[in-house]
């Protein structure tokens, strides 16, 4: 029976470790065997030339991606969304979340930290279903409300000091809680909890 391009299931993956493509096709191809591999990539500009050649409706691309130089992950996501609306784009990673600024350009959240059997049951439910969802979920934010004082803080120019002083904490303290706001959040570094204040 011909199914109709919506009905079908052509997945592209976009990674520079071929070790990882091969993985990740096996797993799929273990989950249903109806789904077709139609491009397994290690560079962007490859995987454009696929997806404007070809039938793609679901793409697993790693954050740690080969593009052109100094072409972002987050780049080549936000061209992606732009380029091809219907795509569904399932984004894995080092990190247990996304980074707060990919979550609106993707539509799945792999770890590469997670064990087989998450992966499994991830996979699986994208592809029974094979329905775009609303939007990525980002889990719960659980930060402490000190956390939060200390976050709004900083958001409004203050520093570590002057906020250990008015919260009447010691400066380790307001340290300690920064560092943990900011690994909750998924943020790597400096420059990614500026971006995230900036918000």
């Amino acid at each position: 029976m011909m199914l109709s391009l919506r009905e079908r299931k052509d997945i592209a993956i976009l990674d520079p470790n071929n070790f990882t493509r091969q993985g990740i096709a096996a797993l799929l191809l273990e989950l249903d065997e109806n789904i077709t591999i139609k491009a397994s990539v290690r560079s962007y500009d490859v995987l454009h030339m696929v997806l404007d050649k070809w039938h793609i409706n679901l793409l697993f691309i790693s954050e740690n991606i080969a593009g052109q130089p100094g072409f972002s992950c987050l780049a080549c996501l936000k061209k992606i969304k732009k380029d091809y609306p219907d795509l569904m784009i399932c984004l894995y990673s080092e990190e247990y979340i996304p980074s707060h600024w990919l979550r609106n350009n993707i539509d799945a959240f792999f770890s590469l930290k997670d064990a087989m059997p998450v992966w499994q049951a991830k996979a699986a439910s994208i592809l029974k279903d094979f329905r775009r969802p609303n939007k990525y979920a980002a889990p719960r934010l659980h930060l402490t409300q000190a956390e939060w004082q200390i976050l709004y803080g900083l958001k409004s120019g203050h520093s570590l000091t002057a906020i250990a002083q008015k919260e009447k904490l010691s400066y380790h303290r307001v340290s300690a809680l920064k560092v943990s706001a900011t690994r909750k959040l998924g943020l790597k570094n400096k420059a990614d909890l500026l971006v995230f204040l900036s918000h």
